[in-house]
Order: structure tokens, then C-alpha cells, then sequence
């Protein structure tokens, strides 16, 4: 169905200074107006009457639009919009925020538009919402609305820019499974459905996804709209597809998700999976409920011999779409660290669960119906949400398949068959029947048992009866295979995997001649199949299933004498596809990995985010790393036949070495929105990773001037901003600062410049001048308190140093480091009291970090004996040792002697602020050691237990002594403090 076209624009007509601008202005006003009011009527005619129109429907021709242009230029040059022809301004702003690049809009439409003053951004926001008042306009919605108060409505009139088309395409490919007609038809729901699913995505396009009825809109027109859509005029539609199809990679994401989709059409499945009207018929399966509403392939678990025994593994599976549906459990992902049970290792990296098919030895039995993965510190609720997609088996014994290549899968019915060798696992107190098939064997998970079961090629009564009493079941002669679509996964044990959209079909077929069949789908419906000779099969077609796992059921009678009664039961499980990272998988000969998942620009380049190229033992890529800006690419870097794999501190040293240390990449640095990262060998394939830019609308950029250097400050707010500027000489002291009239900072001497407006805060460090650079900065800092508001405040004004933005000069980073080791030291004197703090300044006056020096600061000479010995022994292992295992050690100490012991003035008491969290020995072993090496990373570690956290070293300062003790002690030993405690 067709939208309403709009009538013919005039030809036009020759300026004549600004009574010829005005007059067509005055002419397109009323065009566009007859224009939009039609189309609106049209829409509400046509059932779209919620589906809002769009400025960039404006339906003018090429030339038209040029008129238009050129006559709002000339008008702007010398006024500012006008009320009487405000409509061709409005369609004049929507199409510059067409040109959007996610970066500045202002500075786009000045440069398009000469004369416009600042001043009159606020007419933009108030003309187009006269546009949504009057016509029934899209009005901004999200976060990106919040952020971006005034450019939300132009860039939301632009429908979607080139900027998030190639992300649209991609979130309409991953989610073609679940474009069914209904959510086709309901573009809130759909825009909601794909929002969920934008996690993954860059935080440009998450922003934009907020927008949810304007997501849904589109992305339902972009589906349905061959041969016209009512929810965008056909024109604007047209352009948006041909623009979308210009880039090979978005334009087959587009035509899968409308292929896909127009299959579910045809079949028409509602959108929970199920067909409506489908009825019992002959040969299939009517589809009934799910047992377990599951999303994702569960966990795999495998065996493998090993010299000290049978090793339990198992595979992280792919949570992507899991993560897709909860933003909030994909967010904890990304910030919090994972424990695996069974594992005794340490925790997993923030951001670990988002890198499917790595296998985790499991030490320890982990027992049946577990939870295998728990986020750190995350809501209950969520990692309940996790514990239900990946589960240990419900039952016992555990039996594994022993293949040839000596790794034996998990059969999840655990169904052997007769004359095949498997392995058995089950906890330790399991009593093995004693037959000649079943042969004890030894484990390396504690708290287990193995035995490797040979079942017999003719099973007696007997052998029957002790494998029905072990826990196992025998296969019958009766076989269940697939054919036609080819099952995601198929186990000759009754297990399948499809992927949501598959039309299963199955083949029965037994030795005996058969009476009837029937057929069971998740105990709901007994399904009669006609009888069929022997020689042949019954084929059964199973109708798209919903995303969830489900019993199969076969019941066959043979027409033998007397009938035999045959039975098989078939677990199918449906999944979401899982589509291909650029960056490989764990399947693959090659996978980057980051840490966190989808790091950005600025966290590559401080090495704030972990990089790993994984490959085959001694085998070798091809590296090649980029930065590019919106134009052109600014620096690349190929390195040849790397060895592999490539783990992050020796990725850090490349990186550092071979590129921070360039100038040339220095410069490409500070102008890039992009850095890419790829991996490619002829054998083994290739894998990427594409980090942009951090997305703010609030952020500051660096400006080389022929005198020095400069900060301008990008502000796509429109609220009011706060200024404070930090020396480098004194770093905890703000200073209130205005900028030029080119909204620059200027400061020889450098520092650092904080903006903050509205909850956005944007802070950048400004380097020196050149012939100041090659000194060495001597910050100091003020005299605070030793309570709870004083040192909060220095870890903010630390952690707004640290994470600051840092231009590519490496002077800069210079300044910076001395100034964040100053605070750390202020903050270790304000806690450590008058002794600790005299310690800290011999130490910046260039005394050697010995324990001999420290020691004596911790407490009086006979205070606290056996935790001042524990402290100076652990001292001396703690350079050799992991951070995960410093923290553990740690914590035995206060375990061992603040807790047990009960020293007076060591074990923290109650506070009014205090939490589970102050009296877990673990977690105050991290937060101590943090606070003395890293403070700036105390806030979000720590989230809403940091002021407990402080409290407890304000009560109780030789718990900070000691874990400061520890941290000079490692770093005294080490080339730098990142390298000294590289914190997750």
C-alpha cells in the first residue's frame, strides 16, 4: 500500500536578494504544508494512524530540494528563521541531519549554513515540535533524547541516517527468526524487540535504538515495503534502501531479513512460534507448550583422558541471545567477573561470557542441576537468569561417549547402545555394580567417580537390570533420524538442536513390521500415524517450535506375534541462530578477543582494555591495526607472521612500542573515530575488531594552533555547563574556568579540564608546552582530613584524572601518571595517619620501597605482632605471584587474624554504611589493595559499597597500611604500576 505522494513544487524561480529567498520560502511553506497534511490523513486512512510522520518525507525532487537549500541559505545568512515559512527550515535541518555522522552535528550545519549563530539553536527543537504538534510528527524518545535535547529532532526527522544503517541491517539479520507478521505489524513492539537486541552494537546505535517507535517504524517499513509501506512515504523509503544497499554486506542483511521474514508469512507463525489454527493431522505434530522457555545451547561438557586421569571440561556456550534480551544481564557481563562451578581457579575477566567455546577444566564436582556460571556481585535475579540457560544435567550418572579423537561429549539422555564403549561419571559415594562391562577408573575431579562402561552386544536380563539400576537406558531397534533441513546439532542418544524457523522432519524406522505409530509432543497431544509396511519409513513434519526445549515421544506396535511395544523418546531443542563474530569464535583456528567485549577507541589505546590473538601453537598471522577518520585513513601498521597466540601483555607491548610511539599515530589518533584490528592467515582465516569512538555529548577534542595546543569542547547538550580546570602542580584543587568564543581552553602549562552538565561529564588533559614537556611535573596536593567525605573526594578527583582523555602526546601521559601516583600517595598518607605519611613522602623523595622502611609504619612496635609478621612474609612472595592470588592471600591474613583472632583496632565494626560486602575477607582484600595501587578503580568496582569500603580503612587504617605495604612492595620490583596490578 502506497503513501500519499505530494503534489509537483514549482519550478524554481530565480533569487533576488532576500524578497526573492522569501517568496520561495513562502511558496514551498504552503507545498510542504498541503504535503504533510495529506499524508497524514492518509496514514491515519490506511490503519497507521500511531505511526508518526517524518520531516525528511518531504517527497521533493532532486531540484527542488536544491531551490529550497539555497533559499534558506540565503535567508539564514542574515536572519534567523523565520515563523512564516518555517516548514522548508525544518526539511532544511532534517536533510543536514541525514548527512550525520554520529560526531557533531552544529559544526555540520554551520559549515552548511554560513552565518548561522549559536543563538539560534533553540529555534530548531521549538519548530519541530510545532512540526509533531501540528502534523502529527515523530517526537525523540531514549536516552538519545535525554542526551541530545535540541540535535535529537533533526537527526530523529532524518529517520535513519548512514551512520546507523549498516547497524540496522545487522540487528534485522540477527533477529530475521522473529519477524513474524504480528510483530511486523506492531512497529513499538518490534522497535522494542530490537532494542533489546542492539547490546551488542556501538554505543552510537544503542542511543539511537532507544527510540523505539522510530526503530520499529522503519525497521517494519524496510520489511514490508516492496510495493509501498503506510508507515513511510514511498519515496523517503526508496531512498533509505537504495542508500542501505550501496555497502554489499548491508544490503545481504537486508535481503536475508526480508526472505526470512516473507517465509514466516507464508507459513504464518504468530509470534510466540506457534500457527494458529493448526490442528492434529495425519504424519505430524500439533505444537504444544515448552518445557523450558530457553534461548541459548546449553553448556557442553566433555571427558578426556589424561595421564593422571579422566578430565572433566566444559565449553562455555553462546549467550548472545540471551544477551540480546536482557540488556541489563548483558551490562553485568561486561563489569563483572564470572566463577565457574567446579572450577577452582580464579574468576573470569569482566566481559569472559561473551566469548563462546572456551573449555574450563573442572576441578571439583559440581553436582547435578548446578549453576554453572555466576557473575560477580550481580543482581540475584540476573544471575538466576543465567543459571537457567546453562545448567548441569538433572540427572545421574553422567555418560560420555568415547569417540576416536579421545574426547568423549555428553550424551544428554545419557541412551547407550550395545557393543560402544563409554565413560560414566558420577559423585563420589556412587556404588558401581560389579560386572565384567563396567570397570572402575580414576578422575581428576574431586568429589567424583568414573567407571568406563563396555555395554554388551547382546544385553541379558540381568545386564539390563544393573544398567536400568545404574541410571541408564538401552536404545531400542527403533531409530529416529532427520532429514531434509540438517539439525544444528544431532546425537545418536534422542538429542537435537534446531534453530527457531526450522521445519523439522524426522524419519521412523524399525527392524519389525508395524501396527501403528504414535506420537507425542511435550505430553500434550498422542498423534495417530496410518499403518505402513515394514519395508518402509514414517516421515513426521514438525511445524516450527518455539525457541525452548521439548519431548519427543514415539510409541510403535509391531504386527508381530505376540506385538512388541517399542518406545523412544527424542529431546529437540530450539535455539536462536548464533551468528558469526567479525572477531571468530572459539571454533575457529583464529579469535580476537577483548576485554571488555566491544572496547572502545580510547580504551585500546590507554591499554584500559586486554587484547588476545588466539591461535594454533606456533602458528603465525598477519596483524594489521588502523585508524581512520570519517575521510580517510590516518595510520596503519602491518605486522607480518606474528606468532600465535598473542596474549595481552604482548599485545600491549607491540601496541606500545610500534604505534603509541609514532608521532604520525599520535596525530592519526587524535583525529580517529575508528581503530580496527585484524588478524588474517591463508590457512587458519581471518577475524577483526572494530573499536569507535567513545559516544558522549559532551566530550573535548585537541586542537594544534601555531602557538601551542588547545581544548574544544563539543557540547550537544543545550544545558548549562560547569567548567573546572585541575593543575598539574596542584591536582586536587579545581578551579572555575570560562572558554573563548570558539569554545577553546587554552593553558601553556596544561592540566586537566572537566565539563559536567546534566549527569555528562567530559574530562580531557591538555599537554604542556613543548619546551615545559621535557620536565618533570611535581604535583602537590592540599591538606585533607582523614574522613569519609575527604577521602571520597580524592578518589573522584583521581579517577577524573586517570580516566581523563588523553591525546596521543606522549608527554601527556608522562604528567598524568606522576600526577595520579601523587593522590594515590595522598590518599595512602591521609589514611595511613601521620607515621604512613611521612613514609610516603621519603618514598616520592626518592627512598627505595624496602619492607624494612614500610614495616615499623604498619603499627606501635608490640601492637598486632602475628598480623605484622604475616604481612612482611607475605611481602616477600607477593611479586611472584597472580593478582587473583594476592587477593586470596591477602584474605587469609585478615581471615586468619582480624577475624579469628579478633585483634582489637584490625576488625572493622558496624556502621551505619556498612554491607555484606565489608565482612567478606575476600572482597575488603581486593578493595584495600585497590585503594593502595589503583584508587580510581575503587568507585566502579566497588559501586554502592565504596563508602563502607572507606569506612573501614578510616576505622581501621592497618588493614590499608598493610595492603599498601604490599602494593609498594610489588611495585618496587616491577617496570611500571600497570604492569605491578593490571586490575580486571
Amino acid at each position: 500500500m502506497r503513501s500519499a505522494q505530494p503534489e509537483a513544487v514549482a519550478a524554481p524561480m530565480t533569487l533576488g536578494g532576500d524578497s526573492g529567498a522569501a517568496d520561495l520560502l513562502t511558496a514551498l511553506h504552503e507545498r510542504l504544508d498541503a504535503h504533510f497534511k495529506k499524508l497524514r490523513l492518509d496514514r491515519d486512512a490506511h490503519g497507521a494512524a500511531s505511526s508518526p510522520l517524518f520531516a525528511l518525507e518531504h517527497g521533493l525532487a532532486a531540484n527542488d530540494l536544491a531551490a529550497l537549500t539555497d533559499a534558506e541559505r540565503s535567508w539564514l545568512r542574515r536572519r534567523p528563521p523565520s515563523s512564516r515559512h518555517w516548514l522548508p527550515f525544518v526539511v532544511y535541518c532534517a536533510e543536514i541531519g541525514y548527512r550525520y555522522q554520529g560526531d557533531e552535528y552544529w559544526e555540520t550545519f554551520e559549515e552548511a549554513t554560513p552565518g548561522w549563530r549559536a543563538s539560534n539553536q533553540g529555534t530548531v527543537s521549538k519548530l519541530f515540535k510545532q512540526f509533531a504538534t501540528t502534523y502529527g510528527g515523530a517526537i525523540p524518545t531514549g536516552r538519545w533524547a535525554a542526551w541530545f535535547t535540541r540535535i535529537c529532532w533533526p537527526i530523529t526527522h532524518a529517520i535513519l541516517p548512514p551512520v546507523f544503517q549498516r547497524q540496522l541491517a545487522q540487528v534485522l539479520y540477527e533477529s530475521r527468526g522473529f519477524l513474524v507478521p504480528e510483530l511486523l505489524a506492531e512497529p513499538t513492539l518490534l522497535g522494542e524487540m530490537l532494542s533489546a537486541r542492539s547490546t551488542h552494537m556501538p554505543d552510537r546505535f544503542q542511543c539511537f535504538a532507544q527510540n523505539t517507535q522510530l526503530l520499529g517504524q522503519v525497521a517494519s517499513a524496510l520489511i514490508t515495503g516492496e510495493g509501498g509501506s503506510p508507515l513511510i512515504l514511498e519515496a523517503t523509503l526508496d531512498r533509505l534502501v537504495c542508500d542501505l544497499s550501496s555497502e554489499r554486506e548491508s544490503r545481504s542483511w537486508l535481503q536475508n531479513a526480508k526472505t526470512v521474514a516473507h517465509k514466516l508469512a507464508l507459513r504464518g507463525t504468530r509470534r510466540d512460534g506457534q500457527a494458529p489454527g493448526f490442528g492434529p493431522r495425519t504424519s505430524s505434530l500439533a505444537v504444544g507448550g515448552s518445557s523450558r522457555d530457553l534461548i541459548t545451547a546449553g553448556a557442553r561438557f566433555t571427558t578426556r583422558r589424561s595421564d593422571t586421569g579422566w578430565v572433566l571440561e566444559v565449553e562455555l556456550p553462546d549467550f548472545a541471545p540471551l544477551f540480546r534480551r536482557s540488556s541489563e544481564l548483558a551490562d553485568a557481563a561486561d563489569k563483572s567477573r564470572c566463577h565457574v562451578t567446579g572450577s577452582t581457579g580464579s574468576p573470569r575477566v569482566q566481559g569472559w561470557l561473551k566469548f563462546p567455546g572456551q573449555r574450563v577444566r573442572l576441578d571439583l564436582w559440581p553436582g547435578n542441576d548446578s549453576a554453572m556460571f555466576r557473575l560477580e556481585r550481580a543482581e540475584p535475579r540476573l544471575n538466576a537468569l543465567l543459571a537457567d540457560e546453562s545448567r548441569t544435567p538433572a540427572r545421574s550418572p553422567w555418560v560420555f561417549r568415547l569417540d576416536a579423537d579421545g574426547i568423549g561429549p555428553l550424551l544428554v539422555t545419557g541412551q547407550v547402545r550395545p557393543g560402544v564403549t563409554y565413560l560414566v561419571l558420577a559423585a563420589d559415594d556412587t556404588t558401581w555394580p560389579a560386572t565384567s562391562w563396567l570397570v572402575p577408573e580414576t578422575t581428576t575431579c574431586t568429589g567424583a567417580s568414573a567407571a568406563v562402561l563396555t555395554v554388551p552386544e547382546n544385553p541379558t536380563r540381568n545386564d539390563l537390570d544393573d544398567l536400568h539400576e545404574l541410571g541408564v537406558g538401552v536404545a531400542t531397534d527403533f531409530a529416529v533420524t532427520p532429514v531434509g533441513i540438517v539439525p544444528a546439532s544431532w546425537g545418536d542418544d534422542g538429542y537435537a538442536e534446531w534453530i527457531v524457523g526450522d521445519d523439522p522432519l524426522l524419519q521412523l524406522s524399525s527392524s519389525h513390521p508395524l501396527e501403528s505409530v504414535k506420537v507425542a509432543l511435550d505430553e500434550h497431544l498422542a498423534v495417530p500415524c496410518s499403518q505402513v509396511p515394514s519395508s518402509e519409513a514414517v516421515f513426521v513434519s514438525i511445524p516450527a517450535l518455539p525457541i525452548g526445549s521439548h519431548n519427543l515421544r514415539f510409541v510403535l506396535a509391531t504386527s508381530s506375534d505376540p506385538a512388541v511395544h517399542l518406545e523412544a523418546h527424542l529431546v529437540a531443542r530450539v535455539r536462536e541462530s548464533q551468528v558469526r563474530s567479525s572477531a571468530g569464535s572459539f571454533r575457529e583456528p583464529i579469535v580476537l578477543v577483548a576485554s571488555p567485549p566491544a572496547p572502545s577507541l580510547e580504551e585500546v589505546w590507554d591499554s584500559r582494555a586486554g587484547i588476545e590473538i588466539l591461535g594454533p601453537h606456533d602458528s603465525a598471522a598477519d596483524v594489521r591495526v588502523c585508524l581512520t577518520t570519517k575521510e580517510s585513513l590516518g595510520y596503519e601498521l602491518r605486522l607480518s607472521r606474528v606468532r600465535l597466540p598473542l596474549e595481552s601483555a604482548r599485545w600491549h607491548r607491540i601496541f606500545t612500542d610500534r604505534i603509541k610511539a609514532k608521532s604520525q599515530a599520535q596525530r592519526a589518533y587524535e583525529d580517529a573515530t575508528v581503530l580496527t584490528i585484524e588478524a588474517s592467515d591463508d590457512e587458519l582465516g581471518y577475524a577483526s575488531l572494530r573499536c569507535e569512538r567513545s559516544f558522549s555529548p559532551l566530550r573535548w577534542s585537541l586542537r594544534r594552533e601555531h602557538d601551542g595546543l588547545a581544548l574544544r569542547l563539543h557540547d550537544n547538550l543545550g544545558e548549562p555547563v560547569t567548567l573546572n580546570y585541575f593543575s598539574f602542580s596542584s591536582p586536587d584543587q579545581a578551579t572555575p574556568f570560562e572558554l573563548a568564543d570558539d569554545l577553546c581552553a587554552r593553558m601553556p602549562e596544561g592540566g586537566l579540564f572537566v565539563a559536567s552538565a546534566d549527569r555528562q561529564e567530559a574530562a580531557s588533559i591538555l599537554p604542556r608546552h613543548l619546551h615545559d614537556a621535557l620536565n618533570p611535573v611535581q604535583p602537590k596536593c592540599g591538606v585533607w582530613s582523614k574522613t569519609l567525605d575527604d577521602v571520597r573526594r580524592l578518589v573522584t578527583v583521581v579517577r577524573l584524572w586517570s580516566c581523563a582523555w588523553l591525546p596521543g602526546d606522549p608527554f601527556a601521559a608522562l604528567a598524568r601518571d606522576a600526577v595520579v601516583s601523587a593522590l594515590t600517595a595522598a590518599i595512602a598518607g591521609v589514611l595511613g595517619g601521620g607515621k604512613w605519611s611521612a613514609l610516603e613522602r621519603q618514598i616520592r623523595g626518592g627512598a627505595y620501597p624496602d619492607v624494612t622502611l614500610l614495616e615499623p609504619g604498619l603499627a606501635k612496635p608490640r601492637d598486632h605482632r602475628l598480623f605484622r609478621e604475616k604481612i612482611v612474609a607475605l611481602a616477600a612472595v607477593f611479586p611472584d605471584s597472580p593478582i587473583e592470588e594476592r587477593v586470596h592471600q591477602l584474605a587469609e591474613v585478615f581471615r586468619s587474624t582480624a577475624w579469628v583472632h579478633g585483634n582489637r583496632g584490625i576488625a572493622p565494626g558496624p556502621s551505619a554504611t556498612d554491607s555484606v560486602s565489608t565482612s567478606n575477607p575476600e572482597w575488603l582484600a581486593e578493595f584495600m589493595l585497590r585503594l593502595g595501587s589503583a584508587p580510581a578503580s575503587t568507585p566502579t568496582w566497588a559501586a554502592t559499597s565504596l563508602d563502607a569500603g572507606i569506612e573501614v580503612a578510616v576505622r581501621s587504617p592497618i588493614l590499608f597500611r598493610a595492603a599498601r605495604l604490599l602494593v609498594l612492595a610489588v611495585s618496587s620490583e616491577e617496570s611500571s604500576e600497570e604492569e605491578s596490578w593490571p586490575w580486571p
